[in-house]
């Protein structure tokens, strides 16, 4: 009650605020081609090339997509409202610091750049401070949650996208895993159909845990028999509960959680059911009973 009170005595003071204020929008109209954002230790750059947006540092690599559109579709429509402090001693209240996230975007060769700050009472806006100047305004459009990631959040993180239907056999190490029919068998025994169910929608939208830097050397290789094409997964060593994997057609080092390999290992190597335990005999002592006579 006391939280619905604040966001609802929150949302109030910054329409009052924002109401009387004259809302910028300093991207209208115009062209943004390069993005730089300064956060979690990482400067990541982006460009428009060939009319596609994509990372180019500190790695080059495909976006996701999502979370990238959503960032810039708030950045266009970027609104700067009314002045909420003039105080210097106040910016890391506001979180919008020198070593807060900066933001610097071009449209052509003109460049804006802002210092993001933390959410306003709204919960939704947030506060924004432009470099060498005091003063912290109210900002709709983009907030916090969407900018402070590492390199590798920004990057996409699919390995592997097909069908469920499309897979008839796979290969894990010297195990076979084959479907036929409905029926899937692990080197002619029966599978657990289930789990087979369940480690196949996994791996037909496989995506990654993370990235590795670390130098890859295969230890072994699941092999995926689709309609569309195969795909081999090389699988490498264990780093803090994910395994290292490289696609075939990828050089990409991934991280994946152990737990998607688990599934293979459970269809592959059964866990026994437990001995059921022995009912142990109570003895049954006489009764001393006595006897009337």
């Amino acid at each position: 009650m006391i939280l619905l009170l604040l966001v609802i005595v929150g949302g109030i003071y910054f329409l009052m605020q924002k109401a009387n204020s004259i809302l910028k929008t300093p991207f209208k109209n115009k062209e943004i081609t390069q993005i730089e954002i300064q956060a979690t230790d990482t400067l990541c750059r982006f460009e428009k090339i060939d009319n596609k947006w994509e990372l180019v540092s500190p790695v080059k690599y495909p976006m996701d997509t999502m979370l990238f559109s959503r960032f810039f579709d708030g950045l266009s429509k970027l609104e700067i409202g009314q002045i909420v402090s003039s105080r210097k001693e106040r910016h890391q209240e506001f979180e919008v610091a020198e070593n807060g996230i900066k933001i610097t975007a071009w449209t052509g060769k003109t460049p804006f750049t802002f210092i993001l700050g933390k959410q306003s009472p709204d919960f939704i806006n947030s506060y924004l401070r432009f470099p060498d100047k005091n003063e912290v305004y109210f900002a709709d459009g983009v907030t916090k949650w969407m900018v402070n990631r590492s390199s590798d959040e920004w990057r996409d993180s699919y390995i592997l996208a097909f069908n469920p239907q499309e897979l008839s056999k796979l290969i894990v190490k010297d195990k076979e895993i084959i479907c036929t029919d409905t029926l899937w068998t692990c080197n002619n025994k029966p599978a657990n159909k289930d789990k087979m169910n369940d480690a196949k929608n996994t791996f037909s939208n496989l995506r990654a845990d993370g990235f590795s830097k670390e130098p890859f050397q295969s230890d072994f290789t699941i092999k995926l028999f689709l309609s569309s094409g195969d795909r081999i997964l090389n699988i490498g060593k264990k780093i803090n509960d994910k395994y290292q994997l490289t696609l075939d057609t990828n050089p990409t080092v991934f991280l994946i959680s152990d737990l998607k390999i688990q599934k293979l290992n459970d269809i592959i190597f059964p866990p026994k059911p437990e001995p059921k335990p022995k009912v142990k005999s109570v003895p049954i002592k006489a009764s001393n009973i006595k006897v009337k006579k």
